[in-house]
């Protein structure tokens, strides 16, 4: 395959397309050429920061498309004798490149004031966080409290559920790949939350088996990124970035204790929805799982996960509030987004 090496913000997308179909022994004898691998590098850098430092909204949405791509080599098992770019060392470049700035633009959103007043204690640090999220916008957002509670038809539902598929189709590896390294108490209880992920142990209870269900039933289909917002790729690349990396073990798990104390209520709204517009309550099972244990798995999150990290390194608390307001930021951009895109 002969392949232009210049990658530029308008066809870095393209190209990893066209390099995600190669071998990794293929694809980085195809930039072997230190001028050649400097120059996909400083293209890769410039599309970076017109994305996260000057904020352009077509360079985002490619940046956010690459990660995605990149991200789906880790979780799709290829063919038998299928070509991978699995070991590609050039498509890590790629990656660490884009997921660094992505991470740098994160930590600025958060509140400076935040490092002055996070707790190190476990019942002060989770009492402050709790309050945290309940301050923040995200909280109580109005895409559930108004629109999907009062306001939201078949064609907005199947809207917001294909945006949630960058998510709820994958929680359950999200969990899978957090454990790794984990033992004792805190790998026992990140396997019980994905035992419930599981259906505990009944097929057709497995929770992305459940939300497939309500795809097929709404006529979504979920087998691209082309209809993706930006935020919602943004949401996704981030949950499989804390899952994958063993280095972001600590974020991760303030990033999903926040992602499992919202979803009871937001699956509430989103059942106000479903019944408002009177589709077959046993079709949302999926949602109805959610709002029954969700809160429990929050609580057991804090102190099977949490409690036992601070015990080990109170220090641990900066990462863990890192992660938590990722979740909270990025969150809140997404449904943002979705309050304008639903004219909402």
């Amino acid at each position: 395959m002969v392949m232009s090496t210049q990658v530029t913000a308008k066809s870095l997308v393209s190209t990893l397309e066209d390099l995600t179909r190669l071998d990794g022994e293929v694809i980085d004898s195809m930039f072997e050429d230190e001028r050649k691998r400097s120059a996909l590098i400083s293209e890769v850098v410039e599309l970076c920061e017109s994305a996260f430092k000057e904020n352009s909204p077509d360079a985002l949405f490619d940046a956010h498309q690459s990660l995605y791509k990149i991200y789906n080599l880790y979780l799709q098992i290829p063919r038998l004798s299928a070509p991978t770019a699995e070991s590609s060392a050039t498509i890590t470049i790629i990656r660490n490149i884009i997921e660094r700035h992505f991470l740098e633009y994160e930590d600025q959103c958060i509140p400076p004031a935040v490092w002055h007043e996070v707790p190190r204690e476990f019942n002060a640090f989770k009492q402050w966080l709790l309050e945290t999220v309940s301050q923040h916008p995200a909280y109580r957002h109005p895409l559930y409290e108004k629109y999907l509670r009062q306001q939201a038809g078949i064609d907005g539902l199947r809207t917001f559920i294909l945006q949630e598929t960058t998510i709820d189709t994958r929680f359950d590896d999200f969990l899978a790949l957090v454990q790794v390294g984990t033992d004792e108490g805190i790998k026992l209880e990140i396997a019980s939350n994905y035992w419930d992920e599981m259906g505990q142990g009944i097929q057709a209870k497995m929770h992305t088996a459940m939300f497939t269900r309500i795809l097929k039933k709404l006529d979504i289909e979920a087998n691209g990124n082309g209809s993706l917002t930006t935020e919602a790729l943004a949401c996704g690349n981030l949950s499989l970035m804390l899952s994958l990396r063993r280095q972001h073990f600590y974020k991760a798990i303030g990033y999903f204790a926040v992602t499992e104390y919202l979803a009871p209520q937001r699956f509430r709204d989103v059942l106000t929805a479903w019944e408002r517009n009177k589709l077959d309550s046993g079709d949302a099972e999926y949602y109805e799982e959610h709002v029954m244990i969700d809160r429990a798995h929050a609580d057991n999150w804090f102190t099977n996960v949490i409690k036992p990290a601070l015990d080990s390194d109170p220090e641990a608390v900066v990462e863990i509030t890192r992660g938590a307001f990722y979740r909270l930021n990025t969150s809140q951009r997404y449904l943002d987004r979705l309050m304008t895109a639903l004219g909402a």
